[in-house]
């Protein structure tokens, strides 16, 4: 891989003031049987404990993210509101625009509406530029098929696509997809650890999804080899162009960086491993710290994706909402949520997320980083159900926005051979020519079912984008 200039902040490195006219409000739904918590409720729930957990969450100012927004917010008893409809007490436009969150069924009902007041303040002029690959990815990847972005491949549909999509055959997949590789067979399953395979007989594609882990070096490394090996036309990626930018950037050819990385990551490992030992009541911190600082020192999909396209001579697509929009509306959005739990005795401080079978997910997780996807143990695909519906519950607004990345990722699949007026001859002619196109999707294993649901529910997506107010291109919400 060539090297790509490290820059601290790159040519589409714009960040957003996620600050709201004081003229704005939200009304915090209280509860009609609400009590103030006594002494009972200043420590977690009894049997429970979480190494997140910090006793100074629960005196914390619920409303204090609101309040840096320069947004007032007002309490109200949700009987003196009536049978008065979530989506009309919502207010858009005017000089008095009006948040409100509590609501039981904040996430059906007004967590999209609420969103709709931030997006239209905080979106740029126009997001095209920002969006699109540097100048630098356009170069790297010149060679093969080139690299757009999400909104280049599917910002243009003026027809909906209809997934058609449905589970591929695993005597398929390992006959057929493998081509006798050894290899390849061992890890294309129709439903396996690492893997999991779609067909669309009506446009004749065939998608490998990676249930990949942001920071496992050794599961970053197999998935490279994979698509080295199966040569795909497409590799979609769960970054925006900062993201691809950056991590093209940080390790040179051989990755001297980033083993060092990796080898800080697992010392820190066995300390903690060590302190656990000595002190089992730390365990539980000791594991949340590893997670922590593994995520610090060591991304790797990103860059092992990057490398294993351009080895094969595929077509990237950047998949996600590009961090300049999407960090002040996610900002905006933990705000709401954190005010909506304002009046949930048992869900305050962090541990309102804490699903009952959340633990597998981190033990899964955790093991991924050290011993890869083969011998870690599999992460029940009910964990993530559970904990899913925990962030409906808890946090609407930000879990509504996590959606719409799926609903993004989904686009950026079902559209992976668009091509526009920044798309080389060549590819438009790859493209057109007949013949089995194969993608390999590199996303987050908690993006696997949502994104699987978008392609073989055979409903209508709706296009991912719309027009904003100023008339420009932004996601649709």
């Amino acid at each position: 891989m060539r090297r790509v200039p490290n820059r601290l902040i790159h040519q589409t490195h714009r960040r957003l003031q996620p600050a709201l006219p004081s003229s704005r409000r939200c009304i915090v739904l209280q509860p009609d049987d609400w009590r103030p918590p006594g002494e009972t409720y200043s420590v977690p729930p009894a049997g429970y404990h979480d190494w997140n957990y910090d006793e100074k969450d629960w005196q914390k100012d619920p409303f204090r993210r609101l309040t840096r927004l320069g947004i007032e917010v007002i309490t109200e008893v949700m009987m003196k509101l009536g049978e008065t409809p979530l989506s009309q007490l919502i207010s858009a436009g005017g000089d008095t625009e009006q948040f409100v969150t509590g609501h039981p069924q904040q996430f059906a009902l007004g967590a999209r509406d609420n969103l709709r007041i931030g997006y239209n303040r905080y979106t740029v002029p126009d997001s095209r530029p920002v969006w699109a690959p540097t100048e630098e990815l356009v170069e790297q990847f010149s060679g093969g098929l080139g690299v757009s972005s999400v909104d280049q491949v599917a910002g243009r549909q003026d027809s909906v696509t209809l997934p058609t999509w449905e589970e591929a055959r695993p005597e398929e997949v390992a006959d057929e997809w493998s081509g006798g590789i050894p290899f390849l067979r061992s890890l294309l399953q129709n439903d396996g650890k690492l893997t999991r395979c779609l067909t669309d007989p009506v446009s004749n594609k065939r998608l490998v999804l990676i249930k990949g882990n942001h920071n496992a070096l050794l599961m970053s490394r197999t998935v490279q080899r994979l698509i080295e090996e199966w040569t795909p036309d497409t590799v979609v990626i769960e970054t925006d162009s900062e993201g691809a930018h950056d991590a093209a950037g940080a390790f040179d050819k051989d990755g001297p960086g980033l083993a060092r990385r990796v080898r800080v990551a697992k010392y820190l490992a066995a300390g903690m491993a060590g302190l656990s030992a000595v002190c089992p009541p730390a365990a539980p911190l000791a594991l949340g710290w590893t997670w922590f600082f593994c995520q610090m020192l060591a991304p790797t999909d990103v860059l092992c994706a990057l490398r294993g396209a351009e080895a094969s001579g595929a077509r990237v697509v950047l998949a996600d909402w590009h961090r300049a929009e999407r960090a002040p509306m996610q900002n905006l959005a933990k705000g709401l949520d954190e005010a909506g739990r304002a009046y949930s005795v048992l869900e305050m401080g962090r541990n309102y997320n804490r699903s009952r079978l959340g633990w597998k997910i981190d033990l899964g997780a955790l093991s991924q980083l050290f011993v890869g996807a083969s011998l870690a143990p599999a992460i029940p695909r009910e964990a993530f159900l559970e904990f899913f519906e925990h962030r409906k519950a808890n946090e609407p607004h930000d879990y509504f926005m996590y959606e719409k990345r799926n609903d993004l990722i989904a686009s950026a699949i079902l559209n992976s051979h668009t091509c526009g007026a920044e798309t080389s001859a060549a590819t438009r002619a790859h493209f057109a020519s007949p013949g089995v196109e194969k993608v390999v999707a590199v996303v987050g294993a908690a993006h696997v079912d949502g994104v699987v649901d978008r392609l073989t529910c055979g409903e209508d997506l709706g296009p991912p984008f719309d027009i904003g107010p100023g008339g420009h291109l932004r996601v649709r919400l």
